[in-house]
């Protein structure tokens, strides 16, 4: 990493930005290769993780912010039928009011509905119980 992009890292940290790491490897070619991205590690203190004052070690760490995840409504039924597979059928409005089951799913006129909720709507005021991620397909 050059010294500018820790800089973005190190900044993006001290506004309280989610941040990821990965190991790397460099080739004999001099390619530089990724493994999987992970959130930084944390020193565990009797069984609770501290957030350090600075957890990076640039010589054997690249880091980065962590990508924003984007999500487009669900556009089939089956869609819909996948997701409850996945993440189960309790879904909670952003309200935090309400978690309720999926408990029907209608294609009217081009447009799919979830709960009387067109799927746009579904995607901008739902998100699962199980994981907290939205209700839409990962773009």
């Amino acid at each position: 990493m050059t010294i500018d992009e820790q800089i973005k890292v190190l900044q993006a940290y001290k506004e309280g930005k989610e941040i990821e790491q990965s190991t790397f490897i460099i080739t004999k070619s001099g390619a530089r290769i990724n493994n999987a991205w992970e959130p930084i590690s944390f020193v565990v203190s009797n069984n609770i993780a501290l957030k350090t004052e600075s957890p990076f070690n640039f010589a054997h760490y690249d880091y980065r912010i962590k990508p924003k995840q984007e999500y487009q409504p669900y556009k089939e039924i089956s869609d819909v039928y996948h997701a409850i597979q996945v993440h189960g059928p309790y879904v909670q409005h952003n309200s935090g009011k309400l978690v309720s089951a999926i408990q029907m799913i209608e294609l009217n006129n081009d447009v799919l509905y979830i709960n009387g909720h067109s799927s746009r709507s579904f995607l901008e005021n739902f998100t699962w119980v199980n994981d907290g991620s939205q209700c839409g397909q990962l773009v």
